[in-house]
C-alpha cells in the first residue's frame, strides 16, 4: 500500500468527513502524517470522527458544517485556518441522493440535491481556493458518480449534480493549471456505506449483480485512489474524472 511521505505536516479539510469515504479518506491521509479538520452536519457525527481519527494518533479537529450555508462554509475554513494556518487538500465529499421517481420530485427535493450537491461545493472550493493560489500549492478533490456518467433512474436530481462536478472540473483546471492547484473527480460507484447500504435486499443484489467484479467497493478503495491523486505522485495529473466502480462504468 503506499505511502506518502509529502503528507507529514500538511493540512486535509474534508467536508463530508464523517461519512464512509470522507472518513476513509481522513483516515488514510492522517496516518501519513497529514493534519486533518472535518466538516460534517451534526456535532455529534464531527465529535465521534474526531475522537476515533485521534485515537490513531492523528492531528485532528473539526467544527459542525451545514455546506448550503455560506456563513456556516466560511465558519469552517476560518476554523481550519485559525487551527493550520493553511489548508494544502481539499476532499468535497460531502452530498446526499435519495430514490424518488421524476415525476414525484417536488422543487424542495430537487433544490436540496442542488444545494448539498451542487452549491455546497462552489462554496468551499470558492473559500479555500485563493489561499491555495497565493502558495502556489494545493490539491483539491470533488465526487462525481457513475450516477453522472451514466445516469441512474430515481436518482434524476443527484445524476445532475454529479455530471456538474466533471464539468466544474474540466472548466476550473484551465483557471488554475498554472498556478500550482490540481484538481480532479473521483466518480464511486457503488460503495459500501452506510448512504448506500440502506436498500432492500432485493436492491442490494441487484445492484452486485451489475457489477463486473460482482461485489461493492469499500470505503478504503476510494480513499486510497483520493490520495493518490491529492499527492505529488499525480502531479501531472489535473481536470481529470477518476470511475472506481468494479467496473460498473469504463471511460471510452
Amino acid at each position: 500500500m503506499a505511502n506518502y511521505e509529502e503528507f507529514k505536516d500538511k493540512v486535509a479539510l474534508i467536508t463530508g468527513g464523517a461519512g464512509g469515504i470522507g472518513k476513509a479518506t481522513a483516515k488514510k491521509m492522517g496516518l501519513n502524517g497529514c493534519k486533518l479538520f472535518i466538516g460534517d452536519i451534526t456535532k455529534e457525527c464531527v465529535d465521534g470522527a474526531v475522537a476515533e481519527i485521534a485515537a490513531e494518533g492523528i492531528d485532528a479537529d473539526g467544527s459542525v458544517l451545514d455546506v448550503t450555508s455560506e456563513e456556516s462554509v466560511q465558519a469552517m475554513v476560518d476554523a481550519c485556518m485559525k487551527k493550520y494556518g493553511k489548508i494544502d487538500y481539499l476532499v468535497a465529499a460531502a452530498g446526499i441522493y435519495r430514490d424518488k421517481m421524476f415525476t414525484d420530485m417536488t422543487f424542495e427535493d430537487w433544490k436540496q440535491t442542488i444545494d448539498i450537491n451542487l452549491n455546497g461545493v462552489f462554496l468551499v472550493t470558492r473559500m479555500v481556493l485563493p489561499q491555495m493560489i497565493r502558495r502556489k500549492y494545493g490539491s483539491i478533490i470533488v465526487f462525481g458518480s457513475q450516477a453522472g456518467i451514466r445516469g441512474s433512474a430515481l436518482h434524476t436530481n443527484y445524476s445532475a449534480t454529479k455530471a456538474a462536478m466533471q464539468g466544474l472540473t474540466r472548466s476550473l483546471m484551465y483557471e488554475v493549471a498554472t498556478s500550482g492547484v490540481r484538481i480532479n473527480c473521483v466518480a464511486p460507484g457503488v460503495i459500501r456505506t452506510p448512504m448506500t447500504m440502506s436498500g432492500s435486499a432485493e436492491k442490494m443484489e441487484k445492484w452486485t449483480n451489475s457489477i463486473p467484479m460482482r461485489r461493492f467497493g469499500e470505503p478504503v478503495e476510494v480513499a486510497n485512489v483520493i490520495a493518490f491523486l491529492l499527492s505529488d505522485d499525480a502531479s501531472y495529473v489535473i481536470g481529470q474524472t477518476v470511475p472506481i466502480n468494479g467496473g460498473s462504468v469504463v471511460n471510452t
